[in-house]
């Protein structure tokens, strides 16, 4: 799976339905392995649409890209993502040069309103130790513990 490529056709098909959309997040779930980029078989991209509306996209590794779903209602708790300047596999390779070996279960690449949070995150989600933090912009690798002990 290409990361980068799939985040650039997701939102080309979004703005082509709503022309002031902006990535909010992108959900990988169904990670089966969990160890690489390609373990990540689907992707829910979460994009600001219209006003105060929320636009849905789901890609899928077996049968691609859905139909964008609309829901009038904003999507709060995140701030935009207008770059990304981490590719996933390369998250993915931090985390593991950190110490954290254990496979993941869920990927998400989110920018949340959260104290000292600067930039957009992959955030793994990991059984044994809880959610890995990936700074998109430093590449600084962070645990759930380390930042409830901070």
């Amino acid at each position: 799976m290409e990361f980068k490529k799939l985040l650039a056709e997701a939102t080309a098909l979004v703005i082509a339905k709503y022309k002031n959309a902006r990535l909010l997040e992108v959900n990988g779930r169904d990670c089966s392995k969990g160890t690489v980029a390609d373990d990540v078989h689907t992707l829910r991209f979460v994009f600001s649409a219209d006003i105060n509306g929320t636009a849905f996209l789901v890609w899928d590794y077996r049968e691609g890209f859905g139909k964008t779903a609309f829901l009038k209602q904003p999507w709060l708790q995140d701030c935009a993502i207008d770059n990304v300047a981490m590719d996933l596999p390369v998250a993915i390779e931090k985390m593991r040069e950190a110490g954290f070996k254990d496979p993941f279960k869920a990927m998400d690449l989110r920018w949340p309103l959260y104290p000292g949070v600067t930039a957009p995150e992959y955030i793994f989600g990991c059984p044994k130790v809880g959610h890995i933090f990936v700074n998109t912009e430093t590449g600084k690798v962070t645990s759930q513990q380390l930042r409830t002990e901070e």
